[in-house]
């Protein structure tokens, strides 16, 4: 089974990016604060990438996701592997997001939809998966 499930803040303002044939995606990143410390007393978090598809939900969700908003994500991981123009081999591990709960908001921005848990899965199975690879 591959599940993930996290709390955190969003790093910054979701990127609303298009494949090269065309499918809409939304890529962020979320901070997601260790539960121990390490040896200097100090929390470390973990910088995960997030990639959100669904093209009927995209623009009303991303709106939404804005640096300084606490969110909780239920998704799954998912690795891909790009070149870079040096011909370097690059691994990524993401998050695929299936629903997102909106906890605190960055006081600067408000939500703008009805509710404050969004779930992707809900009917759109087949849109989760890649359509195809995305080039860094």
């Amino acid at each position: 089974m591959n599940s993930a499930n996290f709390k955190g803040w969003v790093c910054q303002d979701a990127q609303v990016k298009y494949t090269p044939s065309g499918k809409m995606y939304a890529y962020f990143t979320v901070a997601a604060p260790r539960e121990f410390m390490n040896s200097e007393g100090q929390y470390l978090s973990d910088f995960i990438p997030c990639v959100l598809w669904n093209e009927r939900k995209i623009e009303k969700i991303a709106q939404n996701i804005v640096k300084g908003t606490q969110i909780i994500v239920t998704g799954r991981m998912q690795s891909r592997t790009y070149m870079d123009k040096q011909e370097n081999k690059h691994y990524i591990l993401e998050c695929i997001i299936q629903t997102i709960d909106f906890l605190l908001r960055n006081k600067d921005k408000t939500i703008q939809g009805e509710t404050d848990t969004f779930n992707i899965f809900a009917d759109d199975r087949h849109i989760l998966d890649y359509p195809e690879p995305i080039e860094e």
